[in-house]
């Protein structure tokens, strides 16, 4: 543990480094690893330049898989200040997106291969909006499919099963909800 307590008027100040003492007292020599007897000796200054290292400590046993522990401020423990620790517990993990897998599946469905086919003959360019914005999509920009879809949707391309299909399969890989909720075209 390299983390110094320093104590000054206005309340203690940790973590605190040899680096920060350097910088708060320039005119006083400090080595790189402070022993207790060195970090003491600036107690006898006038005023006084109160540093201690607290005492190590283990923190306390947890459960791994659910919490993890922090390092906070040091307690004082009769004459000594020791490493105090907390235990929190772990953020609920994010599901990942599954973008590749989702769209390997929606490419394969039959009623997607019908649309899309109805409209590569009905409007070509709306075509290569849904492929390659669907790919852009599993990048973080999913604004060129949905204009697509939405544009698709509008001309009458794109049914309501299939909307329901299509959110069904997106949240079954974990998709992120803005964009299940974006499936369902505005009017």
């Amino acid at each position: 543990m390299n983390q110094l307590l320093r104590f000054l008027p206005t309340g203690p100040i940790w973590p605190y480094s040899v680096t920060q003492f350097r910088l708060d007292e320039p005119w006083l020599s400090i080595s790189n690893a402070p022993h207790d007897e060195e970090l003491a000796s600036y107690s006898e200054l006038d005023p006084p330049i109160i540093v201690v290292r607290p005492v190590p400590t283990e923190p306390p046993d947890y459960d791994t898989t659910t919490h993890y522990s922090m390092e906070v401020m040091p307690v004082q423990v009769g004459d000594t200040w020791q490493q105090s620790w907390e235990i929190k517990e772990l953020p609920p993990l994010q599901p990942i997106s599954r973008w590749v897998d989702f769209s390997a599946v929606i490419m394969a469905l039959p009623a997607i291969n019908t649309m899309l086919a109805a409209v590569l003959q009905v409007a070509p360019g709306l075509y290569g909006g849904l492929v390659v914005g669907l790919q852009q999509a599993s990048e973080g920009d999913s604004r060129v499919f949905l204009n697509s879809w939405n544009t698709a949707y509008a001309m009458g391309l794109i049914s309501n099963e299939l909307i329901a299909i299509v959110q069904a399969t997106a949240i079954e890989y974990d998709l992120p909800e803005a964009f299940i909720e974006a499936l369902v075209p505005t009017e």
